[in-house]
């Protein structure tokens, strides 16, 4: 396990308990849990005790990639989507009036891989950045040279999040400035969470997708008007949330998937 994420495993220790300690002196038993911004709730108590189990390596292993470990990219995906689980519904009950649950039914999935572009100086040429996942169901691979596809795959998936975070981190700097922390430990942790797949890359002898690398090198900010800018920070946090559960799908022997 790297020491980055043995600190991440510390820290997160050390914010759960504090959470716990101060929610024993000053609230009443029967209310949930309420962190700074809503973000740690008893339900996010529960999945994060659980993220840490998978931690201890009980339950996560890297499936057919006998070169290197996906334990790490793993755990990382796991505290990813629960981080934006934890926080969602605040977000947007503050940026729409609704709960999540409404906003995903009304906003077509099918949309996202458009709501975040790069361009070029002259504005000529752009980029998609949010990638569009493989249809359901996402089973582990089934041969070494399967996992090895699979991982240049969710490398490239996670190089396009890290990129849309820069997007949505930039319109909470200029414009919203609502959730710029949690925006920025999101951003944080996928720079994490791509220096541990890149490792595993690197160790499996396999050469990243150099004309992806060129396309979001493209990083020049494209603003939008404040109803695009509120789609756009859902839609990249769907997204973002599914592509963890790719991951953690196809990586992971754990029983945790979801529908």
């Amino acid at each position: 396990m790297s020491c980055s994420l043995r600190r991440l495993i510390i820290i997160a220790s050390l914010v759960l308990f504090g959470s716990w300690a101060a929610s024993c002196v000053d609230r009443p038993a029967h209310k949930p849990i309420q962190g700074t911004g809503g973000v740690t709730t008893l339900t996010g108590w529960g999945r994060w005790a659980e993220t840490l189990a998978h931690v201890t390596g009980a339950w996560v292993t890297g499936r057919n990639l006998s070169c290197g470990s996906m334990h790490d990219p793993v755990l990382y995906a796991y505290m990813i989507r629960d981080m934006i689980d934890d926080f969602k519904d605040t977000y947007s009950l503050q940026v729409f009036g609704v709960q999540w649950e409404t906003v995903d039914k009304i906003l077509d999935p099918r949309l996202d891989n458009r709501s975040v572009e790069i361009c070029d100086e002259k504005g000529q040429q752009c980029f998609s950045v949010v990638p569009t996942l493989p249809p359901p169901p996402h089973r582990p691979p089934a041969s070494g040279e399967q996992a090895k596809h699979l991982l240049l795959m969710v490398l490239g998936y996670t190089q396009r999040y890290g990129v849309a975070f820069d997007t949505l981190f930039l319109d909470q700097s200029l414009y919203e400035n609502q959730f710029l922390e949690e925006m920025a430990k999101l951003h944080a942790m996928l720079e994490d969470l791509m220096d541990s797949i890149m490792t595993t890359v690197h160790k499996c002898g396999l050469t990243p997708d150099q004309r992806l690398i060129r396309d979001l090198s493209q990083r020049l900010y494209k603003g939008v008007d404040a109803i695009l800018r509120e789609e756009r920070g859902f839609r990249v946090l769907r997204q973002t949330c599914l592509g963890m559960q790719y991951i953690i799908d196809v990586f992971s022997n754990s029983s945790s998937s979801r529908s």
